[in-house]
């Protein structure tokens, strides 16, 4: 375990470690159920709390917390369809997309031999690509200027099977390539038809003015600053007609949230780590009592203070390591159980290696005590 100097040759002290750990069963699962039930009270409390926090936080951090909404109510403000790209240049906007006027879908083609009525699902322009939050149902994505996917709603009352097929409007017929559906803020728009445009062909071409901008920040926190510069950055040509609107207290609402619930459940973490910093002191205090004869032996057979300290230190680690691993599969079954939720990977990982840094700080003071002791005195004890 230690050279002809008495200082530690670190593979054989880690083998000599291991091999003690498992000898001394009884006081290595002591140690490694303390570090254990530390883990375990941590998540089943404060891991509570940051999984209550990383829930809400998530609710308001959805697209529909962090959706701009740009509108032409009376639909003389003739925003372009560059607009979009204009937005997308923005730092901290997670996607954009605009819709233009809508005309009514027909029944059957105009110039064909029965009557052609209206189907009652409303046709709009789309400029931009599909968000992330648009899935796909049936067919395929449109992919070139000129085709249309259409909601999910307006696929069931133009009767497409497949989720395809030709819709008729006054001046064209439209090719749909695929069925989508809508959630969230644009579930509004699951019972229209969408054509995909191409924005240098029409910026010139006034019915393809947009009447709707989406735009959503990557961050609940952006939303204001992104809502002042797509005012500034917007293009249209009567700015003052159009209408800006946004969830104005989620940033807030997010910031109060966080802030007070990630405060109590790092305050009731430090609590409980702290205490059991303490408990895991004792335990090894006991674990070195009982093993007293041993590392007075090998102070007399020349072991270094150093050598045993590394020894004391090792073994708790392993310990820790152990116990750690045990408790926190356990505590996260016990909180995905009670809560169906579980606190962010960051808060686990915290956990996981603040108890096991715990373990190795309330190694030292015992390990400092079988260091110092007297060998001699030690092996004369009966």
């Amino acid at each position: 375990m230690t050279d002809h100097t008495g200082h530690p040759r670190w593979k054989s002290l880690i083998q000599d470690c291991l091999k003690t750990t498992v000898t001394h069963r009884v006081t290595s699962s002591a140690s490694a159920l303390v570090v254990a039930l530390v883990c375990l009270i941590a998540l089943s409390t404060a891991g509570r709390t940051a999984a209550t926090e990383a829930h809400v936080l998530a609710t308001i951090d959805s697209p529909t917390m962090r959706l701009i909404t740009v509108s032409d109510t009376t639909g003389g403000a003739g925003i372009s369809p560059d607009s979009v790209d204009a937005v997308m240049t923005l730092p901290g906007v997670a996607w954009a997309m605009g819709f233009g006027p809508a005309s009514d879908a027909l029944t059957t083609e105009p110039n064909g031999l029965g009557p052609s009525m209206p189907a009652g699902v409303p046709v709009r322009t789309m400029t931009g690509p599909l968000p992330p939050e648009v899935s796909l149902v049936h067919g395929r994505a449109p992919q070139h200027p000129g085709e249309a996917v259409a909601g999910s709603t307006a696929a069931a009352l133009l009767g497409f099977a497949d989720g395809a097929g030709p819709v008729y409007t006054r001046d064209q017929t439209i090719p749909v390539v695929g069925t989508v559906r809508f959630t969230g803020a644009l579930s509004r728009f699951d019972d229209s038809v969408l054509i995909v445009t191409d924005g240098t062909a029409v910026q010139h071409d006034e019915s393809h003015n947009l009447r709707f901008l989406w735009i959503v920040a990557s961050e609940a926190q952006r939303v204001e600053e992104i809502s002042q510069w797509a005012s500034s950055i917007l293009l249209a040509a009567h700015p003052e007609q159009v209408t800006i609107e946004q969830p104005d207290d989620a940033a807030a609402l997010r910031d109060v949230i966080s802030g007070r619930l990630g405060t109590a459940s790092r305050q009731l973490m430090a609590s409980i780590l702290a205490v059991g910093i303490l408990v895991i002191a004792v335990t090894q205090a006991a674990t070195v009592s009982t093993m007293r004869r041993d590392y007075g032996r090998r102070r007399a057979l020349g072991a270094s203070r150093s050598a045993i300290v590394a020894s004391v230190m090792i073994q708790g680690g392993v310990t820790a390591l152990a116990g750690a691993l045990v408790g926190t599969i356990t505590g996260l079954v016990v909180v995905w159980s009670t809560m169906n939720s579980l606190p962010s990977a960051g808060f686990v990982l915290s956990l996981f290696t603040l108890s096991i840094v715990g373990a190795l700080l309330g190694s030292i003071p015992p390990a400092l005590i079988a260091a110092t002791r007297d060998p001699l005195r030690i092996l004369r004890v009966p």
